[in-house]
Formats: C-alpha cells, structure tokens, sequence
C-alpha cells in the first residue's frame, strides 16, 4: 500500500450539497488532519465578471474563478508548513491529512497536480438549491434575499454554475449520495482513504 507524508483530499459538489459538514466529519475521522475552505477564500479571489459570458464561453472552471492564494496555502501545507486563513486570520498547521472543501474538484487547473483524492457529493439540484437558499436566508449577517437569489438563478444564469459542478463527478475518485446522512457519507470516504493510504 502506498504511503505519502501529505494526502489532499477534496470534497466537490454544487452549493448546498454539504461540503463544508463533510470536510469537517471527514477530518475529525480521520484524526490528525487540517481543513481548508474554498468560501474562506472568496474575498481574495477573481473570479469572472459575467457569467452568461461565462456559459457562452463553455463553462469552464479555470475561467470561473482564479485564487493564487489556496493554490499556495495548499502547496504549503503538503510541504509541511503553516498558513494564515485569509478569513479568519487563524494559523492553519499542516498534517498527514488534508481535507479540502473544493467545488471543482481536480477541475480547475491550478489545483488539480496538488490534489490525490477527489470525493464529489452528487445531490438533486433542486434540493441543493433549496439548502443553499435557507442556509444563507437564516444568517442574518448575509444580507440574503432569497428571491433576488433565485431570480439571478433563472435570469443571470447562475443554475449553470450548479450544472457544471455536478460535472466534476466525472473525474472524481468517489462520488457519493448526498441525499444519504452525512455520518454515512464521512465514513466512506475515511474508508476510502484508510484504504489507499
């Protein structure tokens, strides 16, 4: 069985499929692991300045959003050293595992070399849809209105974003039911790794 001194694991799926309770199950099974969040990361990021432009050019994730800063927090901590969350301001120690939150899985690029293990959470998107909108409507700190959301979703062609992400499926190393309890979902995916590392 092979053995590294750093796996990074990433946990894909739309908004709303659960990556964030993932990532965090997942480390604590795992034990001596560190997390990273890909939403941390949003305030430091490019991203694409419209998204029709954005489908009509093909939807790809390279495209969609551009962030130098995770790509190094990321080769850091395989190489054993810490980094500073840009949320948070909180230092972030490696370890033997790294679990990712990581929408696009090994689909953008920049990332995909740095990532050993892809676990995508495949989920309805209407239900994720729905999670997303009473998440962000109950925190109040969000300033979130549901309907302009889901005007945008029809109309600006945010759905698309959505679509893409289930894509990631494709080259994911597990792909997983989101409907089933996430308890049930962390365990295999520790499983998984317990196997192939």
């Amino acid at each position: 069985m092979p053995t590294r001194e750093v796996v990074v694991i990433a946990i894909s799926g739309p908004s709303g499929a659960g990556k964030t309770t993932l990532v965090e199950k997942v480390a604590t099974l795992l034990g001596n692991a560190t997390t990273l969040f890909y939403d941390h990361y949003r305030a430091v990021a490019h991203w694409h300045p419209d998204i029709r432009q954005w489908v009509e050019q093909g939807c790809d994730p390279n495209q969609w959003a551009n962030i130098p800063q995770l790509v190094e927090d990321v080769r850091a901590l395989r190489e054993g050293r810490a980094v500073v969350s840009p949320k948070s301001g909180q230092v972030v120690e490696s370890a033997p595992y790294i679990v990712l939150e990581e929408p696009w899985g090994r689909d953008r690029d920049e990332l995909k070399p740095l990532i050993d293990f892809v676990a995508h959470i495949a989920i309805p998107l209407d239900i994720s849809l729905c999670r997303k909108l009473l998440r962000d409507a109950a925190n109040p700190a969000l300033r979130f209105d549901p309907l302009a959301f889901a005007q945008d979703y029809l109309t600006e062609r945010i759905g698309e974003v959505y679509r893409r992400q289930q894509q990631v499926s494709e080259h994911a190393d597990l792909v997983l039911d989101g409907l089933q309890p996430p308890d049930e979902l962390a365990e295999a995916i520790a499983e998984q790794i317990r196997l192939r590392y």
